[in-house]
């Protein structure tokens, strides 16, 4: 056991009280933390098997390892950390942790990364922010020789008081804050450069002794050249008419990115071979070459749907024909009646209605040649280029006159009973009730031929 430890565990029993946490740090724990978790007081029985339970946080947070991440949200990066020092990131090409949860008696420590934002880890986040997250563990756990086979289940309980912690941030990072303080960049994979960063070589050399880890995290030599490559492959397909020519092209540029990137170890070329065939085939394919070398992926998914639009629309010829024909002959017929007739839905006839009333050019009838009591106000209102409320007013004023018009229609008939001199007075009345309601012109003279009797009671 190292002196340091010693110290640390010589404050704890003169400070039994003292909590190490500082209060954000331990609002964040408490925040961030599942409200159910998984929690060992044990993590191996004696048979060698995991014992855990499932409880409320308040409960799981009495025992001394628990579940630091929810299933489906990552807000900690746990290292595991095997080695004796707790402060060996003073020394690494690390940003400093928010916790180190130490373990008294074997020396050995976790650190825990808080992050600002948590991943998701569920279908609907985003890939390449996950994918950003194992990348940024991987880089981690690299640096601190961490251990590979640790997946970061179950963590040391901060809270527990078997556990010795250290906080020497209180901040929370972002992944790229994190990637940032590491301290890889581009220059480290330029071949020429001799003097590669220290972070870059400690992860080559984790990467070497652990391939199978290093190929998850995207760091093996088939992923990393396969993701370089095809971004670039994306951009030049449309420039080759053969997707033989351009498998050609596309292993001549794996090679240089092989013998940049990994020239202590190059990938063999068969494998750099099957990468290019492999990209190739992919661009050649209908998801990205399209009739015409279109460029851009809006205009290609517009050209493949106006295609998908003209078939479907073939199927409505008939229907939209018949519409036609109908509402051409009578354009009173209601949206439900159409639909009827012409089989298809009323949303349908809706918009053949928008299609076909700008192109057809209305004439403007005369009074007399629009029979008007059988017709709707909206419709009239079309027909004669008035809005409804204009069709309203002349109705209502149409029926105040008209019976103004029976009235005086009414009193020339009795006068010319007793004379001939008023008859052509009748007859202009007559016109005029005629001219302005139709409804009221019938009635007046069914009462003049069906019910004359009722003449003299005017009188």
């Amino acid at each position: 056991m190292t002196p340091y430890i010693d110290i640390l565990l010589k404050q704890k029993e003169d400070h039994k009280t003292f909590n190490p946490i500082p209060e954000q740090i331990r609002d964040f724990l408490i925040t961030r933390l599942p409200k159910e978790m998984l929690c060992s007081s044990t993590l191996k029985t004696e048979e060698g098997e995991i014992r855990t339970y499932r409880l409320d946080k308040h409960l799981a947070l009495k025992h001394e390892h628990i579940q630091p991440n929810h299933g489906n949200l990552t807000n900690f990066i746990i290292i595991d950390d095997d080695g004796l020092d707790p402060e060996n990131y003073l020394d690494l090409p690390v940003p400093p942790p928010n916790l180190i949860v130490i373990n008294p008696i074997s020396g050995h420590s976790q650190k825990w990364y808080f992050l600002e934002e948590g991943v998701t880890q569920t279908y609907f986040g985003r890939k390449k922010i996950k994918e950003y997250l194992e990348t940024t563990v991987f880089k981690l756990k690299a640096i601190y020789n961490g251990d590979n086979g640790y997946k970061g289940g179950l963590a040391r309980n901060p809270f527990s008081r078997k556990h010795s912690v250290l906080c020497p941030r209180i901040e929370p990072y972002t992944l790229n804050e994190l990637n940032k303080c590491i301290g890889v960049s581009s220059s480290d994979y330029d071949r020429q450069n001799k003097y590669k960063s220290d972070a870059y070589t400690l992860i080559n050399e984790y990467s070497r002794r652990n391939k199978k880890l290093a190929e998850a995290a995207g760091y093996g030599r088939n992923c990393a050249i396969f993701e370089i490559l095809r971004h670039q492959a994306y951009r030049e397909c449309h420039e080759y008419s053969s997707e033989t020519a351009f498998s050609i092209h596309l292993k001549a540029e794996a090679g240089k990115i092989n013998r940049n990137h990994y020239a202590n170890n190059l990938l063999p070329e068969n494998e750099l071979k099957d990468i290019a065939n492999s990209i190739a085939r992919y661009c050649f394919s209908r998801r990205i070459k399209t009739t015409g070398n279109i460029k851009s992926f809006s205009e290609r998914q517009k050209a493949r749907g106006s295609l998908g639009g003209k078939a479907r629309s073939e199927q409505y010829d008939d229907a939209r024909a018949k519409f036609n024909a109908l509402y051409t002959k009578n354009p009173a017929l209601k949206t439900r009646e159409l639909a009827g007739l012409c089989g298809v839905s009323e949303r349908t006839i809706r918009s053949y209605k928008k299609q076909i009333e700008p192109t057809v050019k209305l004439i403007k009838p005369s009074f007399e040649e629009v029979d008007i009591y059988q017709r709707s106000n909206r419709h009239l209102a079309k027909i004669l280029g008035v809005s409804i409320r204009t069709v309203q007013r002349r109705r209502s004023k149409s029926r105040i006159m008209s019976a103004q018009a029976i009235n005086r229609a009414l009193l020339v008939k009795a006068k010319s009973v007793r004379g001939d001199k008023a008859e052509s007075g009748l007859f202009r009345c007559i016109h005029e009730v005629g001219a302005l309601d139709k409804n009221l012109y019938i009635l007046f003279t069914s009462c003049l031929i069906q019910i004359p009797f009722l003449i003299p009671l005017l009188l």
